[in-house]
Formats: structure tokens, C-alpha cells, sequence
């Protein structure tokens, strides 16, 4: 996280009075659970960095952990006899939490669930660090289901040729309607997620004019998803339409879905302009089903690349090794070629029952996917 928090920020003292509180176990291993993903692993990490921090709340625990590239906070209902504050040290309280059976834990001087020897975690010598979170810039309301599943679609199609997957980037902004779009591109791959229009009963996404373009690193996209759909499986069944709030103000991106809160930094330096989808020149396009193009991928022998070719109601996958035909429709004939990887992982991320469009761009020489509110380029691949 950034070294210099804001103004109103400032780094707390480690511990204070003990807390003493009652919670849940099932309500504290998803948290903690959550809590992982801020925590960095290895010896290098930084010390208040492998450490959490437990303070007391209006009949609940907030838990934080403040990592270098993401911090998390999550508050869990309890019974408080004690406020106060305590920093123990993460790994071993991730592991005794995993050990212990649904029940009550107990949280002291001493961490003690029936059926398991108690934790003594070590504390935190020195200040633990400010919880960093966007205050300025404009909220947008996101159904949280569909966010999560824009973000895990887009992350894997980021730039991965960057050195270290950290350096590579998501990007959210709004496009010419007020939609929230996420897209990511590298290696001859470019996908476009779009929230609009809702359906499932979830509220319309609209983001203003003001809205900033912000880049977050894939890494913490793709581990954002993973704590949303932690957040999401903690809320009560009643929340419906399940919603997540963004705001950003050109330092950080802060997600709060429910008990949790996701705080990220973020650059403002766009990704390269890319080719439209609906590029007049050349376009040729062939419809099948994803459940079809599913079984056809999992059947077609393995290669770097596939040839896809359109004719009389018919798509046939053809590897060096081998082809696979599939029912499908086309408005002339087509055949393009493409990375076999690529397009399985895109066709993965599809919903039951979808429906998929293949448009190869042929002036562009590009292949693009359209489907599950996603719209997918991929880079023709020559013979």
C-alpha cells in the first residue's frame, strides 16, 4: 500500500487494553480466510505486514490486515465484555483457526475454542499501520455477483509477458452509456466486461461523467473476486439485490461489499487504445452454443493453436493431431485460427446455456468473442 497515507490517517498503537469478545467460529474462518489474501507470504515480507489487527466494535470485531499491494478489513458480529485492541501475529492464527470445530471462540490474552489447545499469539511490538480507503471521488453501486465475475474473467487476459504477474494491469471505466467497464489485454489477447444491462433482478450500473479510469494490478483483481465471493456467501439471503460500492479518487479503489472492505492502489495511466469489436471491414461471424463449444474443446487434441472453419451448419475445431465438429451457424463460410489456451480459458468463463458469437476481423486480423457479457480479441495466429 502507499507509504504515505493521507492526512487523516495515522498509524495506530499496536495494542492498548486486550480485547475480550465471543464470536462465532464460522463467522471468523471466513474472515480470516479473507484477511490471507492482504497478508503477504515469506520471510521477506515486512513485519507489521505478517500481522493482523483486532479491535472492538458496537457488538462486533473489525479485523484488518494492510499488505504492499492490498489491504482488508472485515467486521464480525460478537459479544464485546472488553474493548480494546490486540496485533497477533497471522500465520499461526490462520492455523488455529482452521483447526477449530464450529462453536464459540474466545478472544483474550489467550485465543480458546472447546477441543482445541488455546492460542497465545505474539503481539505486535511496534504502531500498526493506517487502514488505507478512498474518502473522496464518487460512489457507483455494482451488482456484486456480476462484478465478481467480470473481474475473474478479465484478470487472466492481462498482460502475463510483464515481469511478475503483479505488474500487470485491470482496468475500470466507464464507456459512451454510463457503463462500468473492466478490460485487460497482452499476448495478443484484449477482453472487454461489460455490468449493463442488469438482469437477475440486479439494480442498473450507472457511473458518472467523473468517474477516473483506474488500473488495479490483476493479482489483486483476480484476489478481489475471490474475497467478494467470500462477502457475498456471508450475507444474509434477505439482501437482495446484493450490491458492492465503488469509489475511487485516483490513489486508491475501495470495494465494500457488506462486512468487507477492499482497499487497493491505482494508477490513472490508461491501457493502449484497442481495435472495436464492430469493425465494419471484414466481418464474418459464426454463432454456436458454449455448451457445445465446451465438449468440443475438451475433445480436440491438444496444440498451441486451432483452426476454426464455418460451412454448412457445421464448426469444425481442427489441431494438428486431430478435429472436432460441432453444430453451429455462419453467415458465409469462415476459417481463422487462434491459440488453443486463449480460447479455452475464455470458453470456460461462459454461462450455462449461452450462446456465442465468433467474429473474425479480418481487416484487423483479429478473432473476437463475444458472450457472457464479455467481449473477448484474440490475435489471429498465422500458419
Amino acid at each position: 500500500m502507499p507509504t504515505n497515507p493521507p492526512p487523516c490517517y495515522r498509524a495506530l498503537p499496536p495494542g492498548g487494553a486486550p480485547v475480550t469478545a465471543q464470536v462465532l467460529a464460522r463467522h471468523l474462518k471466513p474472515a480470516i480466510k479473507a484477511l490471507g489474501y492482504a497478508v503477504p507470504k515469506g520471510s521477506h515480507a515486512d513485519t507489521t505486514e505478517r500481522h493482523v489487527r483486532v479491535t472492538t466494535g458496537d457488538r462486533s470485531l473489525q479485523l484488518e490486515a494492510v499488505g504492499p499491494d492490498m489491504a482488508v478489513s472485515v467486521r464480525v458480529g460478537a459479544l464485546v465484555t472488553t474493548e480494546g485492541a490486540a496485533c497477533p501475529e497471522f500465520a499461526s492464527l490462520r492455523r488455529w483457526v482452521a483447526s477449530v470445530p464450529d462453536g464459540i471462540v474466545t478472544i483474550g490474552a489467550d485465543w480458546e475454542c472447546s477441543g482445541v489447545p488455546a492460542l497465545t499469539p505474539r503481539d505486535l511490538a511496534s504502531p500498526f499501520p493506517p487502514f488505507p480507503a478512498a474518502t473522496a471521488g464518487t460512489a457507483v453501486r455494482v451488482p456484486l455477483k456480476r462484478f465478481a465475475h467480470a473481474l475473474a474473467c478479465v484478470a487472466p487476459y492481462a498482460d502475463i509477458d510483464a515481469k511478475g504477474y503483479a505488474t500487470s494491469r485491470v482496468q475500470l471505466d466507464r464507456d459512451d452509456v454510463g457503463d462500468l467497464c473492466l478490460s485487460a489485454g497482452g499476448l495478443g489477447r484484449y477482453i472487454k466486461s461489460g455490468l449493463s444491462p442488469a438482469d437477475d433482478g440486479c439494480l442498473p450500473v450507472t457511473v458518472p461523467p467523473e468517474w477516473p479510469t483506474v488500473l488495479i494490478s490483476a493479482r489483486v483483481a483476480d484476489q478481489l473476486a475471490r474475497i467478494l465471493a467470500i462477502a457475498r456467501k456471508a450475507m444474509p439471503s434477505y439482501w437482495v439485490p446484493v450490491v458492492a460500492t465503488l469509489r475511487a479518487d485516483g490513489h486508491v479503489l475501495t470495494v465494500e461489499a457488506g462486512d468487507y472492505v477492499v482497499s487497493t492502489p491505482t494508477t490513472s495511466v490508461p491501457l493502449p487504445a484497442v481495435r472495436q469489436w464492430d469493425d465494419a471491414v471484414g466481418c464474418h461471424d459464426i454463432h454456436v452454443t458454449g455448451d457445445a463449444l465446451r465438449r468440443a474443446l475438451a475433445a480436440v487434441p491438444t496444440d498451441h493453436a486451432v483452426t476454426l472453419t464455418a460451412r454448412d451448419d457445421t464448426l469444425t475445431l481442427q489441431t494438428s493431431r486431430g478435429s472436432v465438429a460441432v453444430h453451429a451457424t455462419a453467415t458465409v463460410p469462415v476459417s481463422c485460427r487462434v491459440s488453443l489456451q486463449a480460447f479455452t480459458d475464455y470458453a470456460r468463463g461462459l454461462r450455462p446455456g449461452a450462446t456465442v458469437s465468433i467474429r473474425r476481423l479480418e481487416a484487423a486480423g483479429l478473432v473476437g468473442l463475444e458472450g457472457s457479457d464479455a467481449r473477448v480479441l484474440l490475435a489471429e495466429v498465422r500458419q
